[in-house]
């Protein structure tokens, strides 16, 4: 009886052994539970004061601002291998209420601020596949294969931070339109899961 109950253990840990282990940034089905889905800003903070909504009250708090930047997504997929996909795929998708500025009398975008120009926004944004370090604490998102026509609308995200509570800090270099023309600037924005459906 001893020697079955040995035998027997000794197949369990043998055959145990014998699987490989997955690198955790690998782990797709683990990855998609825990990060798959759409995040809303929390918070979004340029590095220095900005008036984008001509109030006349300069923040650096770009909700304040920018009155849609909170309804816009960050959008997380993460698929495969299955039957549909030979590999797998992990795609970052960034929205943000990208500002169109005309005046209509020049029919052109100013180059310096212009009283006479209207400033609309539109909700635009890029996708683009990214990994994971081996730690799953940041999220490298890879440059496009072919050079987007209006690359300072859709920039690549300086970094991406993963935190706890199911956020993601994204920092990107914007450009806005405000009363002393056009600057760039980093903004830092905190991204919060809402639903794991994409």
């Amino acid at each position: 009886m001893k020697i079955t109950l040995l035998f027997s253990f000794s197949v369990f840990l043998a055959l145990s052994g014998c699987r490989e282990s997955m690198a955790p940034n690998e782990d797709v089905p683990t990855l998609n539970q825990r990060f798959h889905g759409k995040y809303r800003p929390v918070s979004s903070i340029a590095e220095e004061v900005v008036d984008l909504n001509f109030d006349g009250k300069p923040s650096a708090d770009l909700l304040a601002e920018i009155r849609d930047l909170a309804t816009t997504d960050l959008r997380i997929d993460i698929y495969g291998p299955n039957k549909h996909l030979a590999k797998r795929s992990y795609l970052f998708y960034q929205q943000w209420p990208e500002q169109y500025v005309y005046n209509s009398s020049t029919r052109k975008e100013p180059t310096a601020y212009d009283s006479v120009a209207t400033v609309n926004y539109n909700r635009q944004g890029a996708t683009r596949q990214f990994e994971f370090d081996q730690s799953i604490k940041q999220i490298y998102v890879q440059p496009d294969e072919t050079p987007l026509a209006y690359p300072e609308r859709f920039p690549l995200p300086e970094s991406a931070t993963i935190e706890d509570g199911n956020m993601i800090r994204v920092v990107n270099r914007k450009r806005f339109y405000t009363r002393s023309g056009w600057k760039s600037m980093r903004v830092e924005t905190v991204y919060k899961r809402y639903t794991t459906a994409t």
